[in-house]
């Protein structure tokens, strides 16, 4: 029995009726998919980055991004492990002379989030993968069914964590920084992720946020997410086109919007899946380490402490040539005591990078092919991603565009800033009531029959939601009655794989992808059961609804029988999974847990360390003929050295289990008491101690 790909509903242009359905289609469904305040609290929005990550939330009106502890409104996507601790943000990021080996700090797990590293289960292949990401210190390996592994040392014992795992402290540390400046729990989020991400990197980022508390309602493209921020903070009346070039750390995107009175539709997308300022600095990375092996005869490339520094280095280099034509580097210690000191001119930079810039070009005339739009009809550039502020990129767009890209919002934070408005929507935030951002599908969806045709259903670019249907034909070159005695002379093996080859063929499998590139295995729908008996010949009508949030049901219904078989292509969905996603959950949380006892341990460390210091300097100064103990009688100086010895006594046996708040009080009482009596004070406190 074989499948045949049938008659398909046509593709027509979306004419001003279509529009208008779906507009209100938009306003009167999609708006209230969150109606209600009450029921889930703030919803913030989530800029969840290649290098750095931004929370925002808005409210009355306006839009604010969330600070971290250290004030920044960025957070490093860091996380690190120590053999004590784990480390997140810029605490990760910035452990530079720390007892942090370098393969337990791990960045740019967003490249590998919902992609297999096996090329026989349609992934990267482990040394594509390692050839792209030579200098990243950590080990990467393949786990079931072709999913990354990352490989650390933690408290002794070796431990392998996934990328939504990684992902999800990222994430929870956001929410974390969200819940302190809101001041209440924050259980929702509006999540960006690049354009061109595959719907099972989609569904990675969703869990990832159910890992770390957080639901995520709805996964959000970079590119409509900056339209969005940048016309809700610079409205414009009249339909408008904007291409917004989404350059970020390790992502390359391009959207082409049309604009009109709030309603924003993406006519075409499409990007580098691997391409970003990571690549940038790697090849200022392979510039320095031959420079410093030709200078030194000393080749780097594999100290990875070494490669650490020098990583970030050339990351601030490249900033500093956004705004100046040259800039030095030095690293103290680089290598085995050696310093390192080098020029980078912003000529070199461009020069070594130089082939990279020209990729903008690709996607640039792709989506201008695909919506049918010409060049000068675009009305405004915008630019997302920190690496758009290099000079060389804003110079190749005004070149192609013939004019400068629009000013405004930070590219750093236009994402945050637009899913933060998201959000609101989403949340029926009043004034946010007459946006509507229509999405679209980044890849073709279809199935593929047994013949190895691949029906297209859901054709890229397609607005969301959407619902296609398409009719297949069963049909069978066996006779029944001769095929079965066929069968009775066959050996128990061939008739094994006879009965698996009958059983192949009675299932649809459903891919994403387009005909002339891999294609993203999804799932399998199992007809078998909505077949007729004898299955002979039948008709299946197939259908696939995705939903505004990018959730994918697809149903065979057999017109026969009138049995229908279907799937939810949604990890978190299945019994599984959930319980998979718990137990990752609360391993998260049991960290989190020891990072605060751990922080409370390092407090109490330091508070003793610093009531230490402080009894060693009053001491000192006893001792100093020309200073304080030159001043005082000779008896009152023992007295008050014979009280300060038995503070460090009692801290030789007690300090390590004293309170930072017991050793602030009696801290304080030495210091407040006169000079006179302080031998009483200090004797007092030491007998209560």
């Amino acid at each position: 029995m074989t499948w045949y790909s049938g008659a398909s509903l046509s593709r027509t242009h979306c004419g001003p009726l279509l529009l208008c359905l779906r507009l209100a289609f938009a306003f009167h469904i999609l708006a209230p998919a969150i109606a209600s305040n009450s029921k889930y609290g703030t919803v913030v929005g989530i800029d969840f980055g290649t290098t750095h990550s931004r929370v925002s939330v808005y409210r009355n009106g306006r839009t604010e991004l969330i600070p971290n502890e250290q004030g920044h409104h960025s957070t490093p996507s860091w996380v690190s492990f120590t053999k004590d601790e784990r480390r997140v943000g810029e605490q990760a990021k910035n452990a530079l002379d720390s007892d942090l080996e370098p393969e337990n700090g791990i960045f740019d797990v967003k490249c590998i989030v919902g992609r297999k590293v096996s090329k026989s289960k349609g992934g990267l292949g482990l040394q594509v993968l390692h050839d792209a990401r030579k200098h990243w210190p950590f080990k990467v390996s393949e786990g079931i069914d072709g999913q990354p592994l990352i490989r650390v040392n933690h408290k002794g014992r070796t431990k392998h964590f996934t990328p939504e795992e990684l992902s999800a402290i990222v994430l929870r540390k956001l929410k974390e920084n969200a819940e302190a400046y809101l001041g209440e729990k924050v259980t929702h989020a509006v999540v960006t992720v690049p354009a061109h991400f595959s719907y099972a990197q989609r569904q990675a980022v969703r869990t990832a946020g159910a890992i770390a508390g957080l639901t995520v309602v709805r996964t959000m493209n970079e590119p409509s997410a900056a339209a969005l921020a940048h016309y809700h903070l610079n409205p414009q009346k009249g339909e408008r086109h904007v291409v917004v070039c989404n350059l970020g750390g390790g992502t390359f995107d391009v959207s082409l919007f049309s604009v009109e009175d709030g309603v924003f539709e993406v006519l075409a997308t499409a990007g580098h899946p691997a391409f970003g300022g990571r690549d940038f600095d790697n090849r200022l990375m392979d510039y320095f380490i031959k420079l410093y092996g030709r200078n030194t005869g000393t080749d780097v490339g594999s100290n990875h402490r070494a490669l650490r520094k020098l990583r970030h280095a050339v990351e601030n280099a490249k900033h500093i040539l956004s705004s100046q034509m040259s800039t030095t580097l030095e690293i103290d210690n680089f290598e085995n005591g050696n310093n390192f000191v080098g020029t980078l001119t912003r000529n070199t930079f461009e020069e070594l990078n130089g082939d990279l810039f020209l990729r903008v070009f690709g996607p640039l005339k792709q989506v201008l092919e695909k919506a049918g739009v010409k060049k000068d009809q675009i009305h405004d550039i915008v630019l997302v991603g920190g690496s758009t502020r290099i000079p060389r990129v804003r110079r190749l767009l005004k070149r192609f565009f013939g004019k400068e890209p629009v000013g405004g919002v930070d590219p750093d934070q236009t994402a945050a800033y637009g899913a933060a408005i998201q959000a609101a929507i989403l949340n029926g935030e009043e004034g946010t009531g007459d946006i509507v951002v229509v999405d679209v599908c980044p890849f073709t969806l279809g199935v593929r029959t047994a013949d190895g045709v691949f029906s297209e259903l859901i054709p890229q670019n397609a607005a969301i939601p959407t619902k296609k249907s398409q009719t297949l034909t069963t049909g069978t070159k066996r006779l029944p009655i001769l095929w079965e005695l066929i069968m009775d002379y066959m050996n128990p093996d061939e008739r094994k794989k006879e009965a698996e080859a009958e059983t192949k063929l009675k299932k649809m499998e459903v891919f994403e992808g387009e005909h002339s590139r891999p294609q993203n295995h999804l799932g399998t729908i199992n007809t078998i059961d909505i077949l007729p008996v004898p299955h002979d010949t039948s008709t299946v009508d197939v259908t696939f609804d995705m939903d505004a949030n990018g959730i994918l049901n697809v149903w065979a219904t057999c017109k026969e029988t009138g049995k229908t078989a279907s799937i939810a292509f949604t990890k978190e969905n299945s019994p599984a999974s959930q319980v998979k996603i718990k137990h990752m959950a609360k391993a998260l949380e049991k960290f989190v847990a020891d990072d605060e006892e751990t922080s409370s341990q390092r407090v109490q460390r330091e508070a003793l360390r610093n009531f230490q210091d402080y009894i060693w300097d009053f001491k000192q100064q006893l001792d100093d003929p020309d200073g304080l103990g030159g001043e005082l009688p000779t008896r009152t100086k023992n007295i008050l050295l014979e009280a300060l010895q038995g503070v460090t006594e009692w801290l030789e046996v007690h300090g390590q289990s004293a309170t930072v708040e017991k050793l602030a009080e009696v801290r304080a009482l030495i210091g407040a008491i006169p000079l006179s009596s302080r031998k009483e004070g200090v004797k007092r406190h030491s007998d209560e101690l």
